[in-house]
């Protein structure tokens, strides 16, 4: 592969200094948490699977963002904020807050302190690892969808990453053209006809709704390898830090955020709900009928 193609950063990680960077990250996960998987969940709040800063960060060019953020800043009264699919709003804003709260105060500043302990090299190879294994279901549920460019795509992504990037701590499919396709058994269902239906705030996890979360606890959570990984310590290590590097890519949004909408239970719910439905219909939407629990 031409050396052009190398980032510095993938260029001097080399093999060799893998399992020192990998024991590193784990040594540095285990000091910055210390208790069990009760923490380990609570880093999921706003950020594990689908979350404002997932949603944000992804919709921030598009016109999902564009929709969430006009329709949020527009409520002069937040508790005035209504949506036919969000029949649970009560609920979903105290769960909201609780999610919140758990953020600010247990899950940003670790996030903070991982940032500042663990060099940039150590979590590039963080982040790859744990894309990897995404990128394994991705492409399971791109077959299941019956779209063959995707899952052939996302199989030789883990084909080769796993191989020459070193069980995935180097990226090497991107800079062959090979395109990340996020997919889950959510997105798999609604492909198939399977209704949203209302919107809910799940505590500790976040934005979803009736089917996602079923999918979500029923198979997305359960399919991941970490989830085989014994002793179960290093399970719950490994689980606390992909939640900690996930939060840790988002430390600059908060203030965006709170600028972009005067609600910000309305945005995130807004965001979440335009952005799930985009990636169903792979960007292409049709209209949507605003009286139905649709897709």
């Amino acid at each position: 592969m031409p050396l052009k193609l190398l980032s510095k950063e993938r260029f001097f990680m080399g093999p060799t200094l893998y399992p020192i960077l990998t024991a590193k990250a784990l040594t540095v996960s285990k000091h910055l948490l210390t208790t069990s998987f009760v923490v380990s969940m609570a880093f999921g709040a706003l950020l594990g699977f689908g979350t404002f800063g997932d949603v944000y960060a992804q919709t921030s060019e598009g016109q999902v963002l564009s929709n969430a953020s006009s329709s949020a800043t527009q409520v002069s009264n937040p508790q005035a904020s209504k949506n036919s699919k969000d029949p649970w709003e009560s609920f979903n804003r105290t769960m909201f807050r609780l999610n919140d709260q758990l953020d600010q105060n247990l899950t940003k500043p670790l996030a903070q302190a991982y940032v500042q302990v663990t060099p940039g090299v150590v979590r590039t190879g963080v982040r790859n690892f744990f894309g990897n294994i995404s990128d394994a279901w991705s492409a399971l549920n791109s077959a299941l969808q019956l779209k063959p460019q995707e899952a052939t795509e996302g199989f030789m992504r883990v084909l080769i990453n796993t191989t020459i990037g070193v069980y995935g701590l180097m990226d090497w499919a991107t800079p062959m053209k090979l395109e990340r396709h996020s997919e889950d058994f959510g997105q798999t269902l609604g492909v198939w006809g399977v209704g949203s239906g209302p919107y809910v705030v799940l505590p500790l996890l976040g934005p979803s709704t009736l089917r996602d979360s079923s999918a979500l606890l029923a198979l997305d959570v359960q399919a991941t390898p970490v989830k085989r990984v014994r002793p179960t310590e290093n399970m719950y290590e490994l689980t606390a830090l992909n939640l900690t590097e996930k939060r840790a890519r988002y430390l600059g949004l908060d203030q965006e955020l709170d600028e972009a909408a005067l609600d910000r239970y309305s945005f995130v719910r807004d965001a979440y709900l335009q952005k799930r439905r985009s990636d169903i219909f792979d960007g292409d939407p049709p209209s949507e009928n605003e009286e139905d629990f649709s897709k």
